[in-house]
Order: structure tokens, then sequence, then C-alpha cells
């Protein structure tokens, strides 16, 4: 037996299923990583070659780290511009 949706406490129901908010942030990560890796699954990042976060130690796909750095970069030039 299979149990329906309404017969999960709310608790559970939070626990198994994602937030609207949470799977369309989940559904943006994946268009960002899937781009980096052209399209192809076959180009897909292995674990082995994620970034380790030292903060929560959790895998991060390389992309993030390129768009970091690419943000402070154009954030410290955007400083520079506003000084002149």
């Amino acid at each position: 037996h299979i149990p329906a949706i309404s017969e999960y406490s709310d608790e559970n129901k939070t626990q198994i299923w994602g937030s609207r908010q949470e799977i369309h942030m989940n559904a943006t990560r994946n268009v960002i990583e899937f781009t980096a890796e052209n399209w192809d699954w076959r180009q897909a990042v292995e674990d082995g070659d994620m970034i380790i976060c030292s903060v929560t130690g959790e895998r991060v796909h390389p992309i993030h780290y390129v768009r970091a750095v690419q943000y402070s970069t154009n954030s410290l030039q955007t400083e520079n511009l506003l000084l002149l």
C-alpha cells in the first residue's frame, strides 16, 4: 500500500516534498550547472571534481565558484568606477 499524500503528517510532507520556492531554486541551479556542461550529460561534473565548501562540507559545482569570482571582480570594478 502506497499512502496518499493526505495520509502523511505535515512534518513528513515537508521532509519528503520541497516547497515551490525550493523546487524553483533547485531547477534554477540545475539550469546553471547544465549550461556550464554544454547541455551534454556526458560532460557532467563528477563528484570528485566538485569543490568542497569549507563551511558546510557540501560538494559545490565549480561553475558557482566561477560565478562568485566573476561577481566579485565585477563588483570591485563598479566600486572603482564610482570612486573616479
